[in-house]
């Protein structure tokens, strides 16, 4: 009997190994391929291979239900990096639920749940990621329905070495680089060749089910082949491919909950004592895969790099003469984001050179020029868009930088808890306020432009407690924002911040990742001074005089002296600060009417503090 099974994320990495697999037993399967988008060009090359194509949002119970109606068994899988699910941290648990409610109404005999344990259980709770916990909550409600169903525990993919382009050959220094974010080069990672083994172990399953059933259901399986480090990584590329190979732990993926898992990773390993491989996955008969296979078939062919021990014929076109080479195959004008390269995203946005793999759908969400860059014929002024189709994507050029881009992206894949979660640089909400206004992502803007104020307040109280930078470093980009967004209030602060630079660079402008222009006529030469700020409180000047702390000094003054200095000098500094907006040649109306107000209040005080004699 041929059996239906019902494939999730058929278009994606894990989903997409499965179908393929199976469709080719055409005499023992049929697949039926679960997808958001059943027009996407992924979708479509699975169509062509015999699957059944079937639109469902695996949020909607009713579309789930349908999708398995009539299916034998089920491979199940959710993904993290869905927006639905980043956007709303239950929603991974209630998709996986949906799926076992669907499988147990359609009455599938089979159930493959891809899974993960809990970063809380193994942590002791300190480092819990949600990419964890949201699969770990749906084994426990298997277990309580009483779904027929086999665990299987994934591990690091080697194919992310591809897709989220962990591996770049550097031809100029003719080696190969390893950069991924957070693993220590010590770190052992359980790794996963999900086109080979992931899609393997799960026949093997559905293949021995009916014999195997009381042993398999509700077993965990480790997918695993080995254990390595990223520097045995290294070694097998520079054995496969001739090519030195050097690792780079970079700090970030700007993902909070993927920071995590790669902090747990270093700290506690992976699926603890385990052995890996796992006998049980053996027992199947399932051939796995290692580091090397995956070298020399997928990783070295992408990086452009022949395996030396290749033999010459495979390398070269079929029917040609011997000494006629292939065509090198037309490679990719563009290298990928380590971060943003979304395996089964159906959009590229190009941005200096670096593509990002993203969901389409997502971003015409979240604004309404996306919407229409993609909708539209032509694209939106200021944007170039040209008929390229990548990985069955369409290719979408962006004038942003790059920067900008992983910057606006790592914001809305963060959900929008960003500001509280995450420890934001300066230079990252300065990107975003300028993307979230050129994309019309009007609450993102006004989010971020509060998060400015943190640093670029409007009255003086708030410039003592300002959190903590180095504002000059971004006060040109930080006055060009404010002139953009029509954000006055920002501009005294910022503009006196510039005065710190010396006269080069404001000329010049000021370069981290792009170079920041000001222009000549914001300039006030009253208030360039160098690297003194006249707004930094002079604590160290009048402790030096303060008995109580520098009890040997030659020149002392009484407490009473020391008190009526510190608030003289206060007055004097929350006076300036109130004719800031007038020295800089600012509107009036821009001026924070509070100020004027505590600076006014002050003078007083300052009056009766000037009575100051010495004991």
């Amino acid at each position: 009997m041929v059996k239906r099974i019902a494939v999730c994320g058929a278009t994606g990495n894990q989903g997409g190994s499965v179908a393929k697999l199976l469709l080719q037993h055409p005499d023992q399967y049929e697949v039926r391929a679960l997808t958001r988008d059943p027009a996407s060009a992924t979708a479509q090359d699975l169509a062509k291979l015999g699957a059944e194509v079937v639109r469902a949002d695996l949020t909607v119970p009713s579309d789930v239900k349908a999708a398995l109606k009539d299916c034998w068994g089920v491979f199940g899988v959710t993904n993290f990096y869905d927006p639905k699910i980043k956007d709303d941290p239950g929603s991974e648990e209630r998709q996986g639920k949906n799926l076992v409610d669907a499988a147990l109404a359609a009455g599938a005999e089979c159930f493959v749940w891809s899974t993960l344990p809990s970063s809380r259980k193994i942590s002791g709770g300190r480092l819990v990621s949600r990419i964890y916990e949201g699969k770990y909550q749906v084994d426990d409600y298997i277990r309580e329905t009483g779904l027929p169903a086999v665990f299987l525990y994934t591990g690091n993919f080697y194919e992310n070495m591809v897709y989220r382009s962990h591996m770049v050959y550097h031809p100029d220094k003719d080696l190969v680089e390893f950069r991924q974010p957070i693993v220590k080069e010590t770190t052992q990672l359980a790794m996963l060749y999900v086109e080979k083994d992931l899609s393997g172990i799960t026949k093997a399953i559905f293949d021995k089910w009916g014999s195997r059933k009381d042993e398999l259901n509700h077993q965990y399986l480790y997918c695993t082949n080995a254990r390595l480090t990223p520097l045995d990584i290294t070694a097998s590329v520079k054995k496969i491919t001739g090519k030195e190979c050097v690792y780079t732990a970079l700090p970030t993926t700007n993902v909070p909950d993927r920071d995590i898992m790669f902090q747990l990773y270093n700290e506690l390993g992976m699926y603890g004592t385990k052995e890996i491989p796992d006998e049980n996955v053996l027992k199947l008969g399932v051939q796995l895969h290692g580091i090397d296979d995956f070298v020399r078939s997928k990783l070295a062919p992408h990086l452009g790099l022949p395996s030396p021990d290749e033999p010459l014929r495979k390398r070269l076109r079929t029917g040609s003469p011997p000494s006629e080479p292939a065509p090198a195959e037309p490679k990719e004008a563009f290298s990928r984001d380590g971060i943003f390269w979304l395996d089964d995203g159906n959009v590229i946005l190009l941005a200096q050179g670096v593509g990002f793999r993203v969901y389409k759908g997502w971003l015409s969400s979240q604004s309404e020029v996306f919407r229409d860059m993609f909708n539209l014929a032509k694209p939106a002024p200021g944007l170039s868009q040209e008929s390229e189709v990548v990985d069955g994507c369409p290719v979408v050029h962006v004038t942003d930088t790059a920067a900008e881009v992983r910057s606006l992206l790592g914001i809305l894949f963060s959900g929008r808890q960003y500001i509280c979660r995450l420890k934001l640089k300066l230079n990252d909400i300065t990107n975003c306020v300028r993307m979230a206004h050129k994309y019309g992502i009007q609450d993102l803007l006004e989010d971020f432009l509060e998060e400015l104020k943190s640093y670029f307040p409007d009255n003086f109280d708030a410039w003592e407690n300002r959190l903590s930078c180095d504002q000059a470093a971004d006060a040109i980009t930080v006055v060009n924002i404010a002139r953009l967004t029509d954000t006055p209030s920002i501009l005294p602060a910022a503009l006196y911040s510039c005065c710190l630079l010396d006269g080069e660079e404001l000329l010049q402008g000021r370069c981290t990742k792009t170079v920041a222009h000001i222009h000549v006529e914001q300039m006030v030469d009253d208030l360039r001074c160098g690297d003194a700020d006249i707004f930094d409180p002079w604590d160290q000047f009048i402790e030096a005089y303060d008995p109580e702390k520098k009890p040997d000094t030659d020149w002392k003054l009484c407490s009473s002296c020391v008190s009526a200095l510190c608030k003289k000098e206060k007055s004097v500094r929350k006076r300036m600060w109130s004719e800031l907006p007038q020295l800089l040649c600012l509107d009036e109306d821009s001026a924070d009417e509070d100020n004027a107000e505590e600076g006014n209040e002050d003078e007083g005080d300052a009056e009766k503090g000037s009575q100051v004699e010495a004991d």
